[in-house]
């Protein structure tokens, strides 16, 4: 698997990690793809691809099944855009798909051979750890007002209202968090491990800290979140925990941390009411439980016009006094992309094609099949699988992964998909020695 000199993986893997921590900004920015440009991580990238391509070339090395299904995901997703094309050329269709996104998920994988290089020089978790300690300054540091942030377009000097750390923007922060909880979580012996030796004389204390680090880790990330107000990343955070005290000795601990957890909450609003009011995640959800967001979805499918993108061209004037502006936003969104797929059955099968469906569709799984169609959704959900059989870690990441992809394209987005790889491929890495068949 190693097909590059243990000096060239050294610097390529040294200077490809240092971009998990910087800001992702356009250098060349493509009008009408908001977030679609070319950045100095793409060139960095490329060129760390074309080593591995010339060392797998001269090397003959067999590819693992991952990277075949990776690479057969490319070529149908390069299939579905030339699909496109012949439609709309042909005009059967009427909107472009774009080849940036049909090849995203390949610039991405490249971190699977980060990940996998940075097994023979340090250990992954001190990277996992550094990087959320660095986003967990920043998101501190632009709470109180001290540090902006990095969007798509530049620097903004404020970021007070939505805290997103070093990533591009909120959403794509939280999911961020839920997985490092997941690393943390789940690798625990292995996080705390390096402190073990400062507690050889009072072990009793280490299984103290051994005990309650998992609830320490929940409400320091959760705190976090609280302050991204990504509702969708809370959820995951909430999940995860219960699954994992769910699981073994820890089955009769999750009704009764539930129960407190409940209790805590109540309390907390009945001796502070204006803290709920007064804060971010309130003012987000506070008509996310209506009936008329359920009545919405008749109204805009009947008026949505797929002849215009529905971001400024909404069919329905939002009622900000019973409906949820998250949910009235994504909803035009999701139904001008499903009625262009189901008036199109020549394209169920590859899809509309990859980007059609704007910049920022909020909904992963829904833009995966009506982008790239039955056997592309079939396709990426069974590269999910493959991740999330490769460790306990990797299986809860994706879980995390998922419920985030209901409202969130996450599997666009680059810090979250450049970690997943990397964890993955450090976990490869680790049965290099054996027979893979992951």
């Amino acid at each position: 698997m190693f097909s590059l000199d243990k000096k060239t993986g050294y610097c390529c893997t040294f200077i490809c990690l240092t971009l998990l921590f910087l800001p992702k900004v356009n250098i060349i920015t493509f009008a009408g793809r908001e977030t679609a440009g070319i950045r100095i991580d793409d060139l960095v990238l490329f060129l760390f691809s074309l080593l591995i391509f010339w060392g797998h070339i001269s090397t003959r090395k067999k590819l693992l099944n991952i990277e075949k299904l990776v690479y057969v995901i490319v070529g149908f997703s390069l299939f579905s855009y030339f699909c496109n094309r012949f439609f709309v050329l042909n005009s059967m269709l009427h909107v472009d798909a774009s080849i940036l996104y049909a090849l995203r998920i390949f610039e991405y994988f490249i971190f699977f051979y980060i990940g996998f290089y940075a097994s023979r020089i340090f250990s992954i978790n001190k990277v996992i750890i550094f990087c959320f300690l660095l986003n967990f300054a920043f998101m501190l540091l632009q709470k109180v007002g001290l540090v902006g942030f990095w969007g798509m377009y530049g620097y903004e000097s404020s970021c007070v209202w939505r805290c997103s750390g070093l990533s591009s923007f909120p959403s794509e922060m939280g999911m961020m968090l839920n997985l490092f909880f997941c690393y943390l979580l789940f690798n625990k012996d292995e996080v705390l491990n390096p402190i073990r030796s400062f507690f050889r004389k009072d072990p009793a204390l280490f299984l103290v800290i051994s005990k309650i680090y998992p609830f320490i880790l929940f409400s320091v990330i959760g705190a976090l979140l609280m302050i991204n107000a990504s509702r969708i990343a809370l959820l995951a955070h909430l999940v995860v925990f219960i699954m994992y005290l769910c699981r073994g000795s820890l089955k009769t601990v999750a009704p009764i941390t539930a129960f407190l957890v409940f209790i805590a909450y109540f309390s907390w609003v009945s001796f502070d009411p204006t803290a709920l009011e007064e804060s971010i995640l309130y003012s987000r959800s506070e008509k996310l439980i209506s009936y008329d967001n359920l009545t919405l979805i008749e109204d805009v499918w009947d008026m949505v016009d797929i002849e215009d993108v529905p971001i400024g061209n909404e069919a329905v004037t939002h009622d900000a006094k019973s409906q949820d502006e998250s949910w009235w936003i994504r909803i035009h969104k999701w139904l001008y992309a499903l009625k262009i797929y189901s008036q199109h059955p020549e394209s169920y099968l590859q899809g509309i094609g990859p980007g059609f469906a704007m910049a920022g569709m909020d909904g992963g799984i829904l833009r995966i099949f009506v982008e790239y169609g039955i056997v592309g959704f079939c396709l990426f959900f069974y590269l999910f699988y493959k991740i999330a059989k490769t460790s306990l870690v990797l299986k809860y990441c994706i879980i995390a992964f998922l419920i985030n992809m209901c409202f969130f394209d996450v599997y666009l987005a680059y810090k979250p998909m450049a970690l997943i790889f990397l964890i993955t491929g450090n976990c490869y890495a680790k049965y290099s020695l054996k027979t893979i068949k992951i």
